[in-house]
């Protein structure tokens, strides 16, 4: 709330609130369907990456874990979201805890790698003129870092997960800390195996794009609810920015993600007051339908985070059981 504060701090709060009543309520609703509307994607990509070549794990409970962590991250600081997901769906299904954590961590890979792709076709698509094309090149480098960064993880994890066995043998004799150490890596890296499958890799990258379109349609109807016009491609220009205002770990990216949408926005010309209602009304579309859906499921599916967390527990890290 802090970053929150800082963020309008100084602005012209009246101004903002008059933008704010003249959005478009109609897009706005459109804008937050479309941002559920990519978790099926999202969903059935982490289907494809828990894959181990036996049978597929049922689409209601990922997609249960999904919401449930994206709710707990908009509620609570430090990104604990990431974890909580994993730990519902191995407290649900024989998915192991240690694969489960590494499938999310080859999934934010994987988006990193998605966004800087997109940002890269949008390039090509708006002219890069202005505030825009100052800070284009700057921007571009920088998708253009974290996407090799992200294949260089993504590499590295699928080849020690391909290594498992060799390392194991090898590492029988260690023990204390070493030995947590190597099979706790191990275990992370068995999240990301099947892509060495040259049919997962297809199909995780055709629902990594897909979800991405999704939230970039999803954030440009929220924009244009706002008052703002912007090139439809443009979003995907400013998709790095936002996603590294969500990554914050302030709950939900408050402040952050205000920030990084304020600052994408205003490179085409958008004046300040119509910028920040746009990052107002953007994050709450985004983030109010995931609250309300995984509050819903919380009493549905009556999840206990104790139950969550001892059934995660017992389960053993290094494969998945059965």
């Amino acid at each position: 709330m802090v970053l929150l504060w800082w963020v309008f701090r100084g602005q012209d709060l009246n101004g903002v609130g008059e933008q704010i009543r003249r959005a478009s309520l109609s897009l706005l609703l459109l804008g937050a369907l479309m941002n559920i509307a990519h978790i099926p994607f999202r969903v059935l990509r982490w289907r494809y990456l828990l894959d181990d070549g036996g049978r597929q794990i049922p689409f209601r409970p990922l997609f249960v874990a999904v919401v449930v962590g994206y709710m707990t991250s908009w509620i609570l600081p430090g990104r604990l979201g990431e974890i909580v997901r994993p730990m519902l769906l191995s407290s649900r299904t024989d998915v192991s805890l240690g694969p489960a954590l590494g499938s999310v961590v080859g999934d934010r890979l994987l988006d990193a790698v998605t966004v800087a792709a997109l940002f890269g076709v949008a390039s090509l698509l708006v002219p890069l003129e202005g505030a825009v094309g100052e800070h284009a090149a700057l921007i571009r480098g920088g998708a253009g870092l974290i996407a090799t960064v992200s294949i260089a993880a993504l590499i590295v994890m699928v080849l020690v997960s391909r290594s498992a066995d060799t390392v194991r043998r090898r590492s029988a004799e260690a023990r204390g800390p070493i030995r947590w150490v190597i099979h706790t890596v191990l275990s992370l890296a068995e999240g990301v195996k099947p892509l060495v499958r040259p049919r997962v890799l297809f199909w995780v990258a055709v629902h990594s794009v897909l979800a991405w379109v999704a939230i970039g349609l999803s954030t440009y109807l929220c924009i244009r609810a706002s008052g703002v016009e912007i090139p439809l491609a443009g979003v995907w220009l400013i998709m790095p920015l936002l996603v590294l205002g969500i990554a914050v770990p302030t709950p939900g990216g408050a402040g952050s993600y205000h920030l990084a949408l304020k600052t994408g926005v205003m490179l085409f010309g958008v004046t300040e007051l119509l910028a920040l209602g746009a990052g107002l009304l953007t994050h709450l579309a985004s983030t109010l339908p995931v609250l309300l859906l995984g509050l819903l499921f919380l009493w549905t599916e009556k999840i206990s985070w104790r139950d969550m967390l001892a059934a995660a527990r017992s389960r053993p890290t290094a494969a998945r059981a059965g």
